[in-house]
């Protein structure tokens, strides 16, 4: 399966070519949801068959590229054929009951586990597919940590997933006595 480019085409209207209701003597095929992300074009399909009206729906997936001059084009995909990518809406997966491949439902819901986790400034976070190990949290929006005296913005694809972060916070230094007129100068 290679890449179908229309000379001339604009991102735009690749898109709206790829969403339009089809229908034939045999079938309807309607697209009832879809989204992009990035240059991923999701859709959602019911294709009803005729005469009967016996209904399937199905994920699917278009990838948008160009040719490198300018001409738009798309790899169509879907859920059975083990896609790879996982920014797949959630509420897709609700749509489509039948389950083409639970693998791959599996990665879309840790992924957005690991994007939609909570944090908080003063967190450590781990980092995977990044060039540093962690940050501490700085700002929640945008996120942004520091590592070594370097300030980062963090996209929320590069943090580890939620089972593997440490959940508890670095814990507040205890209220000196009041003997230690020292500590209690530094604790305010």
């Amino acid at each position: 399966m290679g890449w179908s480019i229309t000379i001339g085409a604009t991102r735009r209207e690749i898109i709206k070519r790829r969403i339009r209701r089809e229908e034939n003597d045999s079938a309807v095929r309607e697209c009832i949801a879809n989204a992009v992300r990035g240059n991923n074009l999701w859709t959602v399909w019911e294709i009803t068959r005729k005469p009967g009206d016996e209904k399937e729906r199905y994920i699917g997936l278009d990838l948008l590229g160009t040719d490198g001059e300018g001409n738009w084009g798309y790899k169509d995909l879907e859920e059975s054929m083990g896609v790879y990518e996982v920014n797949c809406p959630l509420s897709f997966l609700a749509l489509v009951p039948q389950v083409a491949n639970e693998g791959w439902r599996e990665r879309v819901r840790a992924h957005h586990a690991r994007i939609n986790q909570k944090v908080v400034v003063g967190q450590t976070l781990k980092l995977v597919n990044a060039s540093i190990p962690h940050v501490l949290v700085t700002s929640v929006r945008p996120l942004r940590g520091t590592y070594l005296g370097g300030t980062y913005r963090i996209p929320r694809r590069f943090l580890a997933p939620p089972e593997e972060q440490e959940t508890a916070h670095k814990p507040k230094p205890a209220p000196a006595s009041p003997d230690d007129k020292q500590a209690a100068l530094f604790a305010a």
